[in-house]
């Protein structure tokens, strides 16, 4: 198996970002009225766009992280 080098605190970026992302994921409230505003942090739509960019962007770290160690 091949290891490579990460510093703290890109990994400590990652794990923040997963936190993040798990955060809101659990406010969702499916019983909340998603047309009133002041429910778009907790529709399902809201998380499900934070989610994804949440993975786009730790999926863009861990490849250059990848492509650092490469070098």
């Amino acid at each position: 198996m091949e290891h490579i080098t990460i510093s703290k605190f890109t990994f400590d970026t990652i794990i923040e970002s997963v936190e993040d992302m798990s955060r809101v994921l659990n406010k969702v409230d499916y019983d909340l009225d998603p047309s009133d505003p002041k429910n778009i942090e907790h529709c399902p739509a809201y998380a499900v766009g934070y989610s994804k960019t949440t993975i786009d962007l730790i999926l863009y770290n861990l490849n250059t992280i990848i492509q650092e160690n490469k070098s």
